[in-house]
């Protein structure tokens, strides 16, 4: 799984060859990019055993995607950009979790 500053997100399969690695997905996950002085673009983070990327960066909101539907399942809105995408820790991952009751 990779991110890009674009807000999309690329899905791969057989990643640990490089002959054989090939995308099988792609979707845009920050659909609201807005111009920032912090340029994060995209920064996620994958939560493996939940099936969850959590998306922030140049946007006002965090939103979390259920990657195996590539349905956004919740939006956290923030009157920072970005919440910026260093709060996006094991911790904060928690208190996240919490506050959108997932």
């Amino acid at each position: 799984m990779t991110g890009s500053s674009d807000g999309v997100i690329k899905l791969f399969r057989d990643y640990e060859s490089a002959s054989k690695v090939h995308m099988i997905s792609s979707f845009r996950a920050l659909v609201d990019l807005v111009p920032s002085t912090h340029n994060a673009g995209l920064v996620f983070d994958w939560l493996q055993g939940r099936g969850w990327a959590l998306v922030a960066g140049d946007a006002k909101v965090i939103r979390v995607w259920n990657a195996a539907t590539e349905m956004c399942t919740n939006v956290w809105k923030s009157t920072m950009v970005s919440i910026n995408a260093l709060t996006l820790s094991r911790t904060y991952q928690r208190v996240l979790a919490h506050a959108l009751h997932l």
